[in-house]
């Protein structure tokens, strides 16, 4: 199993199903409100924005170093998005045991 980011998250909670794992996420033990309130933005744009603008905002963000892959909106659940970025915000869910 290789896990990034969320995927991490999930890595740990099957952690037992797989004999080796590699794991890489930060702070996994840092719930706040200030990320909690940036997850809830993000669920509700994906719900609500145009897509394409949708999808500069999100490529443009830190962590993907301004990277636009195209994705297609008619590949996507856009409620379902927002569900996921609620129910694994970091802020949400409690510390992983290791």
């Amino acid at each position: 199993m290789i896990g990034y980011s969320m995927g991490g998250r999930r890595a740990l909670a099957d952690a037992g199903r797989f004999r080796k794992a590699v794991i890489v996420s930060a702070g996994l033990n840092a719930p706040d409100h200030e990320r909690r309130m940036r997850d809830e933005e993000w669920a509700r744009r994906f719900e609500s924005e145009e897509w394409p603008l949708l999808m500069r905002t999100w490529s443009a963000q830190p962590v993907f170093g301004g990277h636009e892959v195209p994705r297609r909106e008619e590949d996507f659940d856009r409620a379902e998005l927002a569900r996921q970025l609620r129910a694994w915000s970091p802020a949400v869910l409690p510390p992983p045991r290791l």
